[in-house]
């Protein structure tokens, strides 16, 4: 995607505490995010995409690294991912981190769903583990029971909400898998339903 405009950061978009208490690593990752998105603040989520233009000539940020800093930034509030209506993945800043510029453009990316049944939080992170390349899932955290019964992303003991935060473990990449492959069968059913309407 190619930024076209100038995107200003004022101060009070990253005063948030819960946002302020994440490292510094995922914070930049989170400017990048925001940076990325469109005048909505949508963008497709695709960690080798942003992975390749903004961390290319950096070989200590990883796909995997990207992935968990989703997984956070989701965590905290700062966006949400969602399956659009082409089953492709997407992000949304959420507004109270996300300044439109003067003359906003509308967005010609899917809005997040909102319907009654829709899963609110996660989607498996494309060019991740679950999608053909080597980095791991999507959020879910320890936010509480998933309305369509998916697994969190991170064990207990990791998840950042009730966990203890840290460094993922051998647990939490086996719960992200179980996570991605419960989404992707969410995604399928999805899919095979709006093909019977």
């Amino acid at each position: 995607m190619a930024m076209t405009k100038r995107r200003f950061l004022p101060p009070e978009e990253i005063a948030n505490e819960d946002l302020g208490e994440l490292p510094a690593a995922v914070r930049f990752t989170a400017i990048v995010l925001r940076m990325w998105a469109d005048d909505e603040g949508r963008a497709r989520l695709n960690v080798r995409s942003i992975k390749g233009a903004a961390f290319a000539n950096d070989p200590t940020t990883t796909e995997d690294d990207l992935t968990t800093h989703v997984c956070l930034l989701e965590d905290v509030g700062f966006l949400r991912t969602y399956i659009g209506p082409d089953s492709r993945q997407y992000f949304q800043v959420r507004a109270e981190f996300h300044t439109p510029p003067e003359k906003p453009k509308p967005s010609v990316l899917p809005p997040p769903p909102v319907a009654s049944g829709q899963h609110p939080d996660g989607v498996p992170i494309e060019g991740g583990r679950g999608e053909g390349g080597s980095s791991g899932g999507a959020p879910g955290g320890a936010a509480g029971p998933d309305p369509d019964g998916i697994p969190p992303a991170f064990c207990p003991e990791h998840a950042p909400t009730n966990g203890t935060g840290g460094p993922p473990c051998r647990a939490c990449g086996d719960a992200r898998m179980a996570h991605n492959s419960a989404l992707r069968r969410l995604s399928r059913q999805r899919e095979t339903d709006r093909e019977d309407d």
